[in-house]
């Protein structure tokens, strides 16, 4: 049996034509992998690192997008860590206190450069 294309699903089921859960629609589309929650498996483990740069960078960057609020920068982030959850790769496996800290170089990075280049009119 080959994989169902999960556009199609979704297309039947918002018109009311199945009666699927979002569970059922994973599954029957092959996507099982998403529903596994992959927790960490400490709390204080490497929660700075060389991501963590990465991080204070990337959303340095992101704070020349003028329209861009810390209000967005708190989502994305929680989002994205959240998300991470359900990635089966290596580089997602962190421990909580990584997730943490991820947030608060996320927000330290945007609110610095916000704050230093917007002195400068840039």
């Amino acid at each position: 049996m080959g994989i169902i294309n999960p556009s199609i699903l979704i297309v039947f089921w918002s018109l009311g034509y199945l009666d699927l859960n979002i569970y059922t629609m994973i599954q029957l589309s092959g996507y099982e992998v998403l529903t596994n929650i992959h927790y960490p498996v400490s709390f204080a483990g490497d929660t700075v690192n060389l991501y963590s740069i990465v991080h204070f960078i990337e959303y340095g960057v992101l704070s020349f997008i003028k329209q861009v609020k810390f209000f967005h920068v708190l989502c994305i982030s929680t989002v994205w860590e959240i998300i991470e959850l359900f990635i089966g790769s290596e580089w997602a496996r962190e421990s909580w206190g990584n997730k943490i800290m991820d947030i608060v170089f996320n927000i330290l990075g945007f609110c610095l450069f916000r704050k230093v280049f917007q002195q400068k009119n840039i």
